[in-house]
């Protein structure tokens, strides 16, 4: 039996037929080197369905080395929509091309969007910024 659009979403397998769908044909992704492959974990005693995580190849940014990463984990309940499972795998792709462009762009030597900049850091920077313009207002 194969999986329609009006199926629920109660297997692994279910999953692995929708990534295999997926593609980039006629787009600016298409010419990439993104090579890139699901990992669909069974979370059923804990979360009552599925973690679908995108793992790809890419260059270290401090290195330059070449190796496999892997995004943030995202839940497929089961007996979800064929359209619910679609659009998270979507959004796996949508935050990874996000992330990479945050880390890829640099002002000189510096990565400003850097996401793995910690919030402590970040909420530093914005004190800063509050000090100076209270100053500005005396």
């Amino acid at each position: 039996m194969s999986l329609t659009y009006r199926d629920p979403i109660t297997s692994i397998e279910d999953l692995q037929t929708i990534a295999a769908e997926i593609n980039f044909k006629n787009s600016i992704f298409e010419g990439l080197c993104l090579e890139y492959e699901f990992d669909f974990l069974n979370w059923q005693r804990i979360e009552g369905g599925f973690t679908a995580k995108l793992k790809f190849v890419r260059p270290d940014i401090l290195t330059g080395a070449i190796g496999l990463s892997g995004g943030r984990c995202e839940i497929i309940p089961f007996g979800a929509s064929y359209s619910f499972a679609v659009k998270t795998l979507w959004l796996l792709f949508k935050l990874l091309i996000e992330h990479e462009m945050m880390e890829a762009f640099q002002v000189g030597k510096f990565r400003p969007f850097n996401p793995h900049t910690a919030i402590e850091n970040l909420l530093g920077v914005q004190a800063d910024n509050h000090a100076y313009w209270e100053e500005l207002k005396t």
